[in-house]
Order: structure tokens, then sequence, then C-alpha cells
């Protein structure tokens, strides 16, 4: 009996240490994936004439969804605006601040 209790033991300790080894290989991935994202945030300088040759593209490609969201600009316009019914509130509550996260009330 004692024999098995030993084996199970081992083998319980085993599967922790396998375990805690497979979180630690997981926690290390995501630091690499982490660390990998904030290498393509890189600040590069430009000479002019790249930065001319960027803004070109980036204008052309602001001209270009310009175009095609134009219908959907329209749509949002139509739609009634919820300021308007805040505006509508009791006289009393004029002046006052009014709750939020910020100021606690």
């Amino acid at each position: 009996r004692e024999a098995k209790k030993l084996k199970q033991e081992e083998l319980d300790k085993q599967k922790k240490k396998a375990e805690k080894k497979a979180k630690e290989a997981a926690e290390k991935k995501k630091a690499e994936e982490a660390a990998a994202k904030k290498d393509d945030y890189k600040i590069t300088e430009l000479t002019d004439e790249e930065a001319e040759k960027l803004q070109k593209e980036l204008d052309q490609g602001k001209a270009v969804s310009a175009n095609g969201d134009a219908g959907e600009s329209e749509k949002k316009d139509e739609t009634p605006k919820k300021g308007d019914d805040e505006e509508e509130e009791d006289e009393d509550a004029k002046g006052k601040v009014k709750p939020n996260t910020g100021n606690g009330a």
C-alpha cells in the first residue's frame, strides 16, 4: 500500500512539473508574441522624398475610401441624435454636475 502511495505521489509530482513547464512555455510564447507586436510599430526617419511619396499614397487611399463611404455617411446623418433627449431634463437639475465615474456622484 505504501509503495502505491509513493508511486502515486511521484506521479503527481511529475504531473505538476509538466504542467508548470507547459504553463511557463505558454507564458514565454505570449511574451515573445507581445515583443514581436511592439517591433511592428517602430518609428523610422524618412527623407523628404520618401515622406512626399508616403503622403501621396495615404492621400490616394483616403480618396478611395471617401468615395466608397459617401453613401454610408448620408445614412448616419439621417438617424436621430441622442443628445436632443438629454437636453430635456428637469428644471431643478440644471447647473448640477451629472454623475459619472470621475466625480463620484
